[in-house]
């Protein structure tokens, strides 16, 4: 019995679970580096964009400010020509020193532009490394799952049958105990049902013959048939005969009349 429940286990995990864990770990897979492509091109761009940015933006206020010291130079030379050149000269070694900042900030945007492209391989090289130890250890937590869940199973099953193995002869005494046990509800049932039809053709045939009855000899309990059965050890004779089959069916030992036990019931016939 074990070596067919481990087979048909065997059978099933072949043709059934393996091949669902592999489409589930496929889709899980595809799913998983999509998310990680859509990661890494959003960082790339999103990174990108910000740097080119910012070096736009330093650009422009290098610019700007370019613009500003030119404009400043100019209205000094102008001022030069008019005012003298000691103001005029100090205009140009502002605009030269203005040029030179402006030169030194972009060597530095175009620096850090250059670093972070030299720097972008590792970070992709170490994000990927991530990701797939990540990935590893998922699949092996997901397959030890599995097999925990299987041979969890797989003694659920065992311990079942060898509880019920152990246990064999007490459940077909309780099978053969509730067998006999609706044989008796059956029977007593069907006993009852054929006292009642009895009964109603008995009344219905003495109603047609329309034969007489002492009222001072009728049954105790029906009050109808006549009196033909002595309750033992009492001595009453009080029923007949459908009432003490009814009784005895009922598993009622008290006399109707003392309320004494009764023993037997004798038939007498008058």
């Amino acid at each position: 019995m074990l070596h067919v429940l481990d087979v048909v286990v065997d059978f099933l995990g072949a043709r059934l679970l393996r091949p669902l864990t592999s489409v589930i770990d496929a889709v899980i897979s595809g799913v998983y580096y999509f998310l990680w492509v859509s990661y890494f091109i959003g960082y790339c761009l999103v990174e990108g964009s910000t740097r080119a940015w910012n070096l736009v933006r330093c650009a422009a206020s290098e610019v700007y400010r370019l613009y500003c010291d030119l404009c400043y130079t100019t209205q000094g030379v102008s001022e030069y020509f008019y005012g003298g050149a000691t103001s005029g000269l100090r205009n140009a070694r502002d605009l030269c020193q203005s040029v030179g900042l402006f030169l030194c900030n972009l060597l530095i945007e175009l620096g850090n532009c250059v670093l972070w492209l030299l720097m972008l391989l590792p970070r992709i090289i170490a994000h990927i490394f991530d990701c797939v130890l990540e990935f590893v250890m998922h699949s092996i937590v997901a397959r030890g799952l599995s097999l925990l869940n299987t041979v969890f199973r797989l003694s659920i099953g065992l311990t079942l049958l060898l509880v019920l193995y152990m246990f064999r002869r007490y459940v077909y005494l309780m099978l053969i105990y509730l067998l006999e046990r609706a044989r008796f509800e059956i029977s007593t049932k069907t006993q009852i049902v054929y006292l009642w039809t009895d009964q109603q053709l008995t009344r219905f045939i003495e109603n047609v013959r329309n034969e007489p009855v002492n009222a001072g000899g009728v049954c105790v309990i029906c009050m109808e048939r006549s009196r033909s059965i002595v309750i033992m050890p009492c001595r009453h004779l009080c029923l007949c005969k459908q009432c003490s089959q009814q009784l005895r069916l009922r598993f009622e030992n008290r006399c109707p009349v003392c309320r004494n036990d009764i023993l037997s019931f004798l038939p007498v016939y008058l």
